[in-house]
């Protein structure tokens, strides 16, 4: 009866009930999921226990919402943090984000429109061109390839690429995941100074390529 319908033959059931770990398809442990009324916790343990690996990360949420605790975590750091999606569209940002970055505020909600679009960001964010734009646009082909089926992101990227230094870098791919630990510089607004951050990148179990960013301020800022 299982096996009817699920869809696949007694024998692909039979060695998943004992235990053999095989090269099942994704389609085979989906249906055996959704058949099962698995919950995302349990699905993913049958993932890892029939094959060795999670479910695609297409397979999964990506999604973190804005809520009382979420902002009380942003709001107990003493240094500009921030929780952006997978398509990296703001979600939510403390009052030294908001300081460093006045652009939250306004009318644009996503971090790499304003890195790619707005001229202002070519001038905060210090050596743009070698410290900034090449390794944010690695990270959105990461993730691209990560979530093909995320339409947001596509979008984003797809606008971002008709800027023609945009669409350079782009053509000179590198290999780039995430920037937690990198240090970097940028000029905060009205300071005549570069200020040298650490990044700090963590992602929430609850939603996949999401992130959530921290700027420390290091020692040894510049005029």
């Amino acid at each position: 009866m299982a096996a009817a319908l699920i869809g696949y033959s007694v024998g692909w059931l039979s060695s998943l009930e004992r235990g053999e770990r095989q090269n099942y398809s994704t389609d085979f442990l989906d249906r055996v999921a959704y058949t099962l009324r698995l919950s995302p916790e349990e699905k993913a343990l049958l993932f890892l226990l029939a094959t060795g690996h999670e479910p695609p990360a297409r397979q999964r949420s990506s999604s973190i919402e804005s809520t009382a605790v979420v902002q009380r975590l942003l709001d107990a750091q003493p240094w500009p943090a921030y929780i952006n999606d997978e398509a990296w569209d703001l979600v939510a940002y403390n009052h030294h984000m908001l300081t460093w970055f006045p652009w939250v505020a306004g009318h644009e909600n996503n971090v790499m429109r304003w890195v790619f679009t707005y001229p202002e960001a070519r001038q905060q964010l210090y050596r743009w061109e070698t410290d900034w734009a090449p390794q944010m646009l690695a990270q959105m082909r990461y993730a691209h390839a990560r979530a093909p089926g995320n339409t947001r992101l596509t979008e984003v990227l797809t606008e971002i690429l008709k800027d023609k230094d945009a669409e350079r870098i782009w053509s000179n791919p590198t290999a780039y995941v995430h920037p937690d630990g990198d240090h970097r510089s940028l000029y905060l607004p009205y300071h005549r100074k570069v200020q040298p951050i650490e990044l700090i990148a963590l992602e929430p179990l609850r939603a996949p390529g999401s992130r959530i960013m921290m700027l420390m301020p290091l020692e040894g800022g510049s005029d």
